[in-house]
């Protein structure tokens, strides 16, 4: 098992764009996708242009096959295209590939 972390920066006020895209069409197209999502976290305090979020992977090889399928699929191009009409979004995206260190404790399942 590893753990996919990500961190979307905003564009320059674009923040409610970013949030209102995964609430009303990522979020869909990640369950179409079968993302397996841990959690998203917006800052509570300090900068609040960034999203972060934990995805979890069986392995590398079903990250990256699950990511090129969901990046290629019609209906995420097309949702893409309307929602950055006026421009990117997401200024910078910023990811780690993780891994349980061997004293941690296991994750809950869901």
């Amino acid at each position: 098992m590893i753990y996919e972390y990500r961190v979307y920066v905003a564009a320059p006020g674009r923040m409610p764009e970013i949030a209102a895209r995964f609430r009303e069409k990522t979020m869909t197209m990640f369950a179409k996708h079968k993302f397996r999502v841990v959690g998203f976290f917006e800052p509570a305090v300090g900068d609040t242009s960034e999203l972060h979020y934990i995805l979890e992977w069986d392995d590398m090889a079903h990250m990256e096959k699950t990511w090129a399928g969901f990046r290629k699929d019609p209906e995420w191009v097309e949702i893409r295209r309307q929602t950055e009409a006026n421009g990117a979004i997401v200024s910078t995206v910023k990811n780690q590939v993780w891994r349980l260190a061997d004293y941690s404790p296991k994750p809950r399942a869901s």
